[in-house]
């Protein structure tokens, strides 16, 4: 399968919304830094998507990835109480005549998180509340933990594989398996660091 990129960015892109790259996997020897655009909010999002196993595989995929991916936070609510929304703009899926995946085309991917719903979902322990992140109990979660587990799910939505799925009119549970299993590992993996602590 061959990917095009056709706003000529380089791979290895996490871009803010002005095209400026917030993070090179290839600067300090080949161990990844922040650049000068990255601000304190994409430093939290990256500690904070690193605190566990699976939180840090997704920030791999995001600073490793074949086409650049922005990352919006909106202070508002999402609608229908999402945490998250993934946009990969439209892209165009090339078949072969056995409909085998040849090529897909498509300029980038933006993933905007809505705070207020992230917040709500942290304050529900103190409301007397069950706050549930794709059907998964967050109880007992931090604010940061909560939105690793927002972003690294949005993260799966912007998978070659992913984005295949969506373009090719699969179902929603389809396109939605794995993220959610991405969010369900990196929500376990954080209540059992709570745990220790």
């Amino acid at each position: 399968m061959r990917f095009i990129d056709p706003d000529g960015m380089a791979p290895n892109d996490w871009r803010n919304s002005a095209g400026n790259l917030i993070y090179d996997p290839k600067a300090n020897g080949g161990k990844g830094a922040y650049t000068e655009y990255a601000t304190k909010n994409d430093k939290n999002i990256g500690a904070a998507l690193q605190s566990t196993a699976t939180g840090k595989e997704q920030f791999d995929k995001l600073v490793n990835s074949a086409k650049p991916t922005e990352i919006v936070l909106d202070n508002g609510e999402g609608p229908k109480g999402e945490a998250g929304k993934t946009d990969n703009g439209n892209p165009v899926v090339a078949t072969d005549a056995t409909g085998k995946v040849e090529d897909i085309s498509f300029e980038k991917s933006t993933i905007k998180v809505f705070m207020k719903t992230v917040r709500n979902l942290a304050d529900a322990d103190k409301n007397g509340e069950v706050g549930k992140l794709n059907g998964t109990k967050v109880n007992g979660l931090s604010f940061v933990q909560i939105l690793a587990a927002v972003i690294g799910h949005e993260i799966e939505h912007t998978t070659d594989a992913n984005i295949v799925l969506y373009a090719t009119d699969a179902s929603e549970d389809e396109y939605e398996k794995d993220p959610t299993q991405i969010s369900n590992q990196i929500i376990q993996e954080s209540l059992n660091q709570n745990k220790k602590e």
